[in-house]
């Protein structure tokens, strides 16, 4: 969009319909995953797990005791959905009369910020991690705890599966230009 020398425009970028594997909400039987990973409840995320005052379905009680964890392999997969804008860019391009002096022929000058935000997202909604964008395929924590093995391919084809953590979303920037024409 453009009006009186301002030009405005933004990306928008969704992904619809897709499931993701969130590894560290799985178990594997080692000292790993969810059922060690949520031993404490400071600085961790938010999980609606089963107490005696507390009976949901959402998430069983964690128990770092268990050699094995029965139904861990579809506490990891969760809904990938998500609507997220890519772009926004605001620039003003300065009227040429007064640049004709100066020997300049255009001057814009602009600001562009790259991954402001999530629009939409039940993975971050529900406060399973920051992006539900994904950073991986397969074989974090294990690709057996997400139930298929580690080869390529995998049972179930879990190593193409994708893969998100909660410790890296996308880099967010913000940059601030000039375009100079001589």
């Amino acid at each position: 969009m453009s009006f009186k020398g301002f030009d405005f425009n933004f990306v928008v970028f969704a992904r619809m319909g897709m499931k993701v594997v969130a590894p560290y909400l799985t178990t594997d039987g080692t000292a790993q995953g969810y059922d060690f990973f949520m031993q404490s409840r400071i600085n961790q995320l938010k999980v609606n797990y089963w107490t005696r005052t507390n009976p949901t379905n959402a998430f069983p009680r964690p128990d770092a005791s268990l050699q094995s964890f029965p139904f861990a392999s579809t506490l990891g997969y969760q809904n990938g959905s998500f609507v997220k804008m890519r772009s926004i860019n605001l620039g003003y391009t300065v009227p040429a009369r007064g640049l004709n002096k100066a020997g300049i022929t255009s001057l814009r000058v602009y600001v562009n910020v790259l991954n402001p935000f999530v629009i939409y997202s039940p993975f971050v909604h529900d406060g399973f991690g920051p992006d539900p964008e994904g950073n991986g395929y397969g074989g974090a924590v294990s690709s057996t705890a997400a139930g298929g093995s580690t080869g390529v391919g995998g049972a179930n084809g879990v190593s193409r599966q994708i893969t998100v953590n909660a410790n890296n979303p996308a880099t967010r920037s913000f940059n601030l230009g000039v375009q100079l024409k001589f």
